[in-house]
């Protein structure tokens, strides 16, 4: 449900958005966005907060709804 402690987010990566369901699991939504910068630092880190480059609009997106895009995706 919540990023793998092996994914490390940072500036500049290709990142996937999923969107929360009811039960607390995540949908995969299609939409792709390229990292800017973190904007919240959050103790538990599914809380952070990343300011992510959509469709040419900066949204900020909470980490549990990133994933890294591996080569080749």
């Amino acid at each position: 449900m919540y990023s793998s402690t092996l994914e490390t987010i940072n500036p500049g990566d290709l990142v996937q958005i999923s969107r929360l369901t009811r039960w607390g699991g995540t949908m995969p939504t299609g939409r792709r966005g390229i990292v800017i910068e973190k904007s919240y630092e959050a103790y538990e880190r599914h809380y952070s907060k990343w300011k992510v480059l959509v469709d040419g609009k900066v949204e900020t997106i909470l980490e549990s709804k990133l994933r890294l895009v591996q080569d080749g995706q």
